[in-house]
């Protein structure tokens, strides 16, 4: 009896560690929640009086409230955020938010005389951004989330490929 009993707590121990293996599972996909609510969710419109420009976002993305001096609005669910900023050309000090991105090891994945649009990485998270010049403003919009959503932000990129806070929507 007492030389089962070592071999009876290994059992226990090895079967311990294959259950916590089985149940353990970070792969995400279509599945994800991000997913889901990004496919049921509407594009609602809100009005920053800070930035002087309506946001237009998905419904899911719920707004959170800055200081007033900061010039950007966020929209956040889970561990997924959607920032605006915005700024006159005349305001701009520095760095440009390109080549800020660009300082931060961002790819450019592609430019036009209106936008560019760069991914990257940093510290952890990834981020995706677009960064509108219309010849009087600079509104940047970033994409914020952790890796292991990369397949399910797939649809708020496409989304931020096609927006355009500065267009009048006529």
């Amino acid at each position: 009896m007492k030389k089962l009993l070592p071999f009876f707590l290994l059992l226990l121990i090895a079967s311990c560690k294959q259950q916590q293996l089985k149940s353990f599972n970070n792969v995400i996909d279509d599945n994800d929640t991000i997913s889901i609510m990004m496919d049921s969710s509407q594009v609602v419109s809100y009005h920053s009086q800070k930035l002087g420009i309506s946001i237009e976002h998905p419904s899911f993305l719920m707004h959170q409230n800055t200081d007033e001096a900061d010039r950007f609005e966020i929209f956040m669910y889970n561990d997924i955020s959607f920032t605006v900023s915005c700024d006159s050309i005349d305001s701009l000090t520095g760095y440009s938010p390109g080549q800020q991105f660009m300082g931060m090891g961002a790819e450019l994945l592609s430019a036009t005389d209106r936008y560019a649009l760069m991914t990257g990485s940093d510290e952890g998270v990834d981020y995706y951004a677009k960064i509108i010049d219309d010849s009087m403003r600079v509104v940047t919009l970033t994409l914020r989330y952790s890796p292991d959503h990369e397949d399910a932000v797939l649809g708020l990129k496409q989304w931020i490929d096609d927006y355009d806070p500065l267009l009048d929507k006529k």
